[in-house]
């Protein structure tokens, strides 16, 4: 059909002409409505996107001392909230007038999480636990005031109370404050006494997780806390509760991974006064692990009824963690790598 045909067939004399036009405007309409509502429904979903669930909510109250880049808002009594939009590098720098508590690891600057050697890095006011290495006091920025702990026996008190005191005067003064604790700071680091400290002064603590000691010592050491058939369950404890007194530990299975941090000073009794009464025999397997992770690691293998001995003659020191059970040596027993073996593949015969 040619160009010149067109008028004679879609003509104004054709009865065709008025249903193409309406066609046309009916297909010109659909596809306006398509587009409008493509739009709303995207607007619709950006709008959710930020918010939990499926209807917008409003923020909680922020806590003073909160950062606004911080991953969730902690306040107590309610839920964590997702924070919008800061990304990860400005999330990991401290934030003036804001407090962290930050765990230091094992005391090998490699195994800092990414975020707490940010943190460590960028804060007014850094305070150290004593047995922070000096590799990662170093990470300290330039301008920072630096604090170490002076915790030693009979004198662990004083010196909390000292670095809580210098941390909340530094947080009045809108400085930010990362405190800085050995393994992970709500493990048996009096973490949570400071969360309290602070709370009471209208600060809330921003907890960024660490190694502990408890998992990766024995981990470095080649001992696993767990291991089927040799130890279903761990107990980790400390050498020394509140007062001095050693924890109530339940009675000796076999199947059981005692690992204790704060130990050290308890070797000499560790059997005769502490686990031996509870049904541990003297041949226990005992692994003492000093300075996990650093240069200077020391790792000794013993039982319960030689480790007083052993303490003697080497002279063990901290920080320095236990681990008490058969894992100790499973990984050496001809029957437990038999064990584990049989699940592999064939061995190559022997040329």
């Amino acid at each position: 059909m040619t160009t010149a045909a067109l008028p004679g067939f879609f003509g104004a004399e054709s009865p065709l002409a008025g249903w193409f036009v309406v066609l046309a405007a009916l297909l010109v309409g659909l596809a306006v409505g398509v587009a409008t509502g493509a739009l709303v429904a995207g607007r619709t979903v950006a709008a959710k996107s930020h918010v939990p669930g499926a209807s917008a909510v409003s923020p909680p109250p922020r806590v003073k001392g909160s950062p606004k880049d911080a991953d969730s808002s902690h306040a107590p009594g309610g839920e964590a909230v997702p924070a919008a939009g800061s990304d990860a590098k400005a999330a990991s720098r401290a934030v003036a007038g804001t407090c962290y508590l930050v765990g230091g690891g094992l005391g090998d600057a490699d195994l800092l999480t990414v975020r707490a050697r940010s943190l460590i890095q960028t804060a007014d006011v850094v305070l150290f636990d004593r047995l922070i290495s000096e590799e990662i006091r170093r990470l300290a920025g330039p301008g920072a005031d630096v604090h170490v702990a002076r915790k030693v026996p009979g004198k662990a008190d004083a010196a909390q109370a000292e670095l809580n005191r210098l941390g909340v005067t530094a947080l009045r003064a809108g400085r930010s404050v990362v405190r800085v604790k050995i393994g992970d700071p709500l493990l048996f680091a009096r973490g949570g006494e400071e969360v309290c400290v602070y709370r009471a002064h209208g600060f809330e603590p921003v907890l960024v997780p660490g190694l502990s000691s408890a998992l990766v010592a024995p981990l470095l050491a080649g001992i696993p806390v767990t291991h089927r058939g040799v130890a279903n369950q761990l107990l980790v404890t400390t050498g020394r509760d509140k007062g001095g007194a050693f924890p109530d530990l339940p009675r000796y299975s076999p199947t059981r991974t005692i690992v204790i941090l704060m130990a050290v000073g308890r070797m000499p009794t560790l059997f005769a006064e502490e686990l031996g009464p509870r049904g541990y025999p003297a041949s226990t397997p005992v692994a003492v692990i000093e300075n996990a992770s650093l240069p200077n690691e020391r790792q000794t293998l013993t039982t319960l009824g030689t480790a007083a001995e052993d303490y003697e003659r080497i002279g063990f020191k901290a920080p320095a963690v236990v681990v008490v059970g058969n894992v100790v040596t499973a990984l050496r027993d001809a029957a437990v790598v038999s064990a584990a073996t049989s699940l592999g593949p064939a061995r190559a015969p022997v040329v």
